[in-house]
C-alpha cells in the first residue's frame, strides 16, 4: 500500500454514505388504512375425482391490518360473511 487512508468504511456504500438513526427524519405514527386493492391467492387440495386424485385450487382471500381492530375485527371473533346482490359482505361479530 501507500500508506493511504481510506477512513472508517464501515458506514459507506460505493457512492452513498449510509445514514446513522440520528441522522434520519423521525418516523410518523402508524394508522389504520384501508387497503384499496388486494390479489386473490389459491390454495391446492386433493381431491378424487373417478378414482384417481386431483389437485383442485381454491381461491383464497386473506385479509391483515390495524383497520380491521378499528372496524371490530378482533382477534379469535368469528364474523358474519354473507354474499348480498354479488358482493361480499364481512361483518364484525357482536361484542358480547
Amino acid at each position: 500500500m501507500l500508506g493511504l487512508s481510506l477512513g472508517d468504511m464501515s458506514r459507506t456504500t460505493l457512492f452513498h454514505p449510509v445514514p446513522t438513526d440520528d441522522e434520519l427524519p423521525p418516523k410518523r405514527a402508524p394508522r389504520p388504512r384501508q387497503p384499496a386493492q388486494c390479489t386473490i391467492g389459491a390454495t391446492c387440495h386433493d381431491v378424487l375425482v373417478d378414482g384417481r386424485w386431483q389437485s383442485q385450487e381454491i381461491p383464497t382471500l386473506r385479509l391483515s391490518g390495524q383497520w380491521l381492530a378499528a372496524l371490530g375485527f378482533v382477534p379469535g371473533s368469528k364474523p358474519q360473511i354473507a354474499v348480498v346482490d354479488g358482493a361480499l359482505v364481512i361483518t364484525a361479530a357482536p361484542q358480547e
